[in-house]
């Protein structure tokens, strides 16, 4: 259930989109999806990247980025890479990191 919750606060469109405004809210939302449903720190930043690579023009995906330690986001990044290597991939994965 935390983790849907989590999809579903980051996957909004239009007026009710994350902007760079309510990125301090959603900051908070996340951190305490993550307390609350006790979510993996790693996955919910993987879930971040998913979502982020749908809306690679929405910036303020870039505000929720310090949430999470620095050296486990060049881990989850290469892993992310090392299995699109394999799948045929579109140019968005490929954009994410760019945009990072």
């Amino acid at each position: 259930e935390g983790y849907s919750k989590l999809v579903t606060t980051l996957n909004r469109f239009g007026v009710d989109a994350i902007s760079e405004e309510s990125a301090a809210a959603e900051i908070a939302t996340v951190q305490s999806l993550i307390g609350y449903f006790d979510l993996d720190p790693n996955r919910v930043f993987d879930l971040l990247l998913d979502c982020f690579e749908h809306q690679l023009q929405n910036k303020a995906f870039l505000k929720l980025m310090p949430l999470f330690r620095q050296s486990n986001m060049a881990h989850i990044l290469g892993f992310k890479l090392q299995y699109y290597q394999d799948a045929e991939v579109t140019r968005e994965v490929h954009r994410t990191p760019a945009s990072l």
